[in-house]
C-alpha cells in the first residue's frame, strides 16, 4: 500500500487479532509517514490496539521492546543512504535508551550481519548496551505466523500446538509426562 487509506483493509484485519500490536517499519511501507498521522489514522478507524516502534519502546511485564528499520549501507556511497543509516542508528540509540534498565530485546528488520556484510555502526550500538535478543523476523517467521493468524480467522485454534498444550487436561499432560520420563 502507498499510503494509510490503501492499507486500511490490511490494518482491519490485524485489528481483529487479540491483543496489542507492536509495528516496525520495513523498506517497503510506503504507508508510513509520521507517527501523528498514524495514529490519527488509527483513532478515525477504532484502532486502539496498534502501536509503532519509533524512537521509543514498549514494556511487557518486565521487557523492554526497542527496535527501528535499520538499514543495509555496503554497496552505496550515496549521501541519501548514509543519511539513512545514521537516522536509524540515532532512532535504535533513542529507543534503547528509552528502554531505561529493563531487559531490552531489539527487534530490526535490516540484520546487521547477513552473509559477508556486517553493519558495524548499528552492530556498535547493539555492543554498547546489554542486550538480552536481537531479532530480525523472515519469511519463514512470518509465514508461521501468518498459518497461526489464520487459524485464528477460520476458527480452528485447536490446531495451533501451544494452544493445544495450553488447553490439555491435567491428566493427559501427567501422562505425558510420565512417557516422557520414562523413555
Amino acid at each position: 500500500a502507498l499510503d494509510l487509506q490503501s492499507a486500511q483493509p490490511d490494518f482491519s484485519w490485524i485489528n481483529e487479532i487479540p491483543g496489542r500490536k507492536i509495528i516496525l517499519k520495513g523498506n517497503h511501507d510506503y504507508w508510513w509517514s509520521t507517527a501523528a498521522k498514524f495514529y490519527k489514522f488509527c483513532e478515525e478507524n477504532g484502532f486502539s490496539d496498534m502501536h509503532i516502534l519509533n524512537n521509543n519502546c514498549y514494556e511487557y511485564d518486565d521487557w523492554a521492546i526497542c527496535g527501528t528499520r535499520g538499514w543495509f549501507y555496503e554497496e552505496e556511497s550515496d549521501p541519501h543512504h548514509e543519511k539513512i543509516l545514521n537516522r536509524e542508528c540515532i532512532r535504535l540509540e533513542t529507543s534503547i535508551n528509552s528502554a531505561g534498565d529493563r531487559e531490552k530485546i531489539v527487534f530490526l528488520h535490516y540484520p546487521p550481519k547477513y552473509n559477508a556484510y556486517e553493519c558495524t555502526e548499528i552492530l556498535d550500538i547493539l555492543k554498547k548496551h546489554p542486550l538480552n535478543r536481537a531479532m530480525r523476523v523472515d519469511k519463514m517467521t512470518l509465514a508461521a505466523l501468518e498459518a497461526t493468524l489464520r487459524s485464528y480467522e477460520t476458527g480452528s485454534v485447536e490446531e495451533i500446538p501451544v494452544v493445544a498444550m495450553l488447553a490439555a487436561e491435567p491428566e493427559a499432560l501427567h501422562q505425558k509426562a510420565h512417557q516422557l520420563a520414562s523413555m
